[in-house]
């Protein structure tokens, strides 16, 4: 290899395995950079070449997969984190920031992820966002990606990552295959029905409220809904249903009505309901089934008030709220 085949090699690289492979050989590196140093090569692209090498090695030690690129940032993905209904989901960084890039694998699938875009944005402007934005994901940046080789084009979210192990509730379920207890189940209802009544305060349905969608975080108790790929904002039909979980969803979705408040109700019992199992007692039972009824119009309708139903329920059951510990088996540590 000359310092001209060494250059073109670089600079039309799209990753650090295109240069080295996987195995990142350290004396393939040195063989580089002694062909593509300025001061070796009187070639005028070395200088670019060889600053690109630098980066492409260091992306290589740091496990970075590939580089996304907008037109403000340059975004370094690390490793696959989820594999979601139609997106996958990379873990990585915006310089020493850590980033979750969220890419569609289809483009035909471009619209959900403007769906997503358009009701998280819609979400940051409501009234007292600050103080409601830690159970939403935050939206950094989208821009659109065309892949080098297939010329595809594809919709790219990019949120910031807090570095907290979240958990979904169908991990949740599957580490208690009896069901989880009530009490634990609890914290987690209260919890999602009033990020969904500040959801529906600012006239957005969420559209997708299934096990997959709901992420927990054990030690602080925290919960975060994700996934609004499937949310309305404008009164039309739910777009799809996940067929793992089509037994979340109501009628109205399925017959492509324009959903409502009820809509997401609906979904969220029926999810927590699956977390439960056979756990369920019979107050809790009775609660439920006045959620999930199959006219919508007998349904709840004002998830804020419904929390406070719960809460009055939940409080005759087991007597007044306290921290209840919940943990993860190591199993499912990272």
């Amino acid at each position: 290899m000359n310092d001209i085949e060494a250059i073109d090699l670089i600079l039309n690289a799209h990753s650090y395995v295109d240069v080295f492979d996987y195995n990142l050989d350290k004396d393939r590196y040195r063989m580089l950079v002694k062909l593509v140093h300025p001061d070796h090569s009187s070639n005028p692209k070395a200088h670019i070449a060889f600053t690109k090498l630098q980066k492409l090695y260091e992306n290589g030690e740091r496990g970075v997969r590939f580089t996304l690129k907008s037109k403000r940032n340059e975004y370094d993905l690390t490793s696959l984190l989820a594999m979601g209904d139609h997106a996958t989901l990379f873990k990585g960084f915006k310089e020493h920031q850590p980033i979750i890039a969220k890419m569609v694998r289809e483009s035909k699938d471009n619209d959900l992820m403007e769906r997503e875009s358009i009701a998280l944005k819609t979400l940051a402007s409501g009234y007292e966002w600050m103080e409601w934005a830690p159970f939403f994901p935050e939206l950094v940046e989208t821009f659109r990606h065309r892949d080098h080789n297939t010329k595809i084009v594809r919709r790219v979210h990019i949120f910031n990552d807090d570095g907290l192990e979240w958990f979904t509730l169908k991990q949740i379920r599957e580490a208690h295959p009896e069901g989880l207890n009530p009490k634990d189940a609890a914290w987690m209802w209260r919890r999602l029905l009033i990020v969904l009544a500040y959801t529906h305060d600012n006239k957005v349905i969420h559209g997708g409220v299934i096990p997959t969608h709901v992420l927990i975080q054990p030690e602080f108790h925290g919960l975060r809904l994700v996934d609004w790929c499937y949310s309305s904002t404008d009164s039309k039909s739910i777009p799809a249903i996940v067929r793992d979980f089509k037994m979340c969803y109501p009628y109205e979705v399925k017959a492509k009505e324009k959903p409502g408040p009820e809509t997401d109700i609906y979904m969220a019992t029926r999810t927590m309901e699956y977390v439960m199992g056979d756990k369920i007692n019979r107050p809790l039972r009775a609660f439920i089934q006045g959620c999930i009824l199959e006219s919508r119009k007998s349904r709840p309708h004002s998830a804020g008030r419904l929390h406070d139903e719960f809460v009055d329920l939940i409080e005759r059951l087991w007597g007044k709220r306290k921290f209840r510990a919940f943990k993860m088996p190591d199993s499912y540590r990272r």
